[in-house]
């Protein structure tokens, strides 16, 4: 990756951002994803849940053990990390 960051709609470029996104492609352990093994829902470490409390970046072992799974209400413990 260069040291500038292009924007693919615009074009212009930002020399500013290269710590951060070089930090993100660099990042030896990326965010994951669990799935709920009774219904599919997925959680994204990424993504978080903003609308239950659960902020964007929180990773799984944050989340609280007693939180279940927005759409079928089976506990943290019926989740498993998928590789997407």
């Amino acid at each position: 990756m260069s040291p500038f960051f292009m924007c693919h709609r615009c074009a212009s470029q930002n020399q500013s951002l290269w710590p951060f996104l070089s930090r993100i492609t660099r990042d030896p352990d990326p965010m994951k994803q669990y799935q709920c093994l009774v219904c599919g829902f997925i959680y994204d470490e990424a993504l978080g849940l903003p609308e239950h409390g659960i902020a964007a970046g929180t990773l799984w072992a944050d989340v609280p053990a007693d939180w279940e799974c927005p759409d079928c209400g089976v506990p943290k413990s019926d989740f498993e990390m998928v590789a997407i």
